[in-house]
């Protein structure tokens, strides 16, 4: 009897902890909150004050690289940020977040996710790249839980388009 509550005890004290990471993805690119893109109660004076501070960032840029800020370059580019931002906001505005994002069912692998992107973004390739100090841990097969499938679509519909119609100035 006396064995047989050791052993009891020994069970309970025995602790199997399974940990699981879940990477979710979701929607980002944006330098503002995707309403404040939309809004036109806000957009005019968010564009405004967005415009002014990556004009003088970029301006910054330039001296730190030993350039002289060239004005005309500096707000072209400002305006293809402020235009492909929009584009992207839009993306967001048009693909409501999932009910449950965890499920298995809502899972898909790196590979399927780069498909789902019209091949305009290796996923594979980017997480090797963003955790770069455990690149051994991402493959095609890879299982991620993705918050918004539909604006990985309509992004790699947008990047798709771009690469096609702005020849290459973006």
């Amino acid at each position: 009897m006396m064995m047989m509550m050791m052993m009891m005890m020994m069970m309970m004290m025995v602790v199997v902890m399974v940990v699981v990471v879940v990477i979710m993805l979701n929607y980002g690119g944006l330098g503002m909150r995707y309403t404040l893109y939309l809004d036109s109660r806000y957009a005019q004076q968010a564009f405004q004050i967005y415009q002014e501070y990556m004009t003088h960032v970029l301006s910054l840029v330039s001296i730190d690289a030993g350039v002289e800020p060239n004005s005309t370059k500096i707000e072209t580019f400002v305006n293809d940020v402020l235009d492909v931002e929009f584009k992207i906001a839009l993306v967001i505005f048009h693909t409501p977040p999932l009910s449950n994002p965890h499920s298995e069912f809502n899972r898909m692998s790196l590979a399927a996710l780069t498909e789902l992107a019209n091949n305009t973004i290796d996923f594979t390739e980017y997480m090797k790249y963003a955790f770069n100090e455990n690149p051994d841990l991402f493959t095609d097969q890879t299982t991620v839980s993705v918050r918004r499938a539909g604006y990985f679509h309509l992004l790699g519909s947008v990047i798709s388009e771009l690469a096609a119609t702005d020849d290459g100035k973006r």
